[in-house]
């Protein structure tokens, strides 16, 4: 019978990764979620700021 070799995958100072475990999944995964619901927000935004025909307000803008 044959030997199973693990195989590692190595960083540049040739240490081996660790294994990503569940909590590491789900904390990227609410990660991504939270950057997800910027999305809109920083769309608006972006487009409140480029447009330059109109003058900025700043209390609009505080609110």
């Amino acid at each position: 019978m044959e030997k199973q070799q693990k195989e590692f995958v190595l960083t540049k100072n040739n240490q081996p990764i660790r294994e990503i475990c569940y909590q590491d999944m789900y904390l990227l995964n609410d990660t991504f979620d939270l950057i997800q619901s910027w999305v809109q927000s920083l769309s608006v935004i972006n487009d409140f700021f480029n447009n330059r025909g109109v003058p900025l307000n700043k209390k609009k803008i505080i609110r």
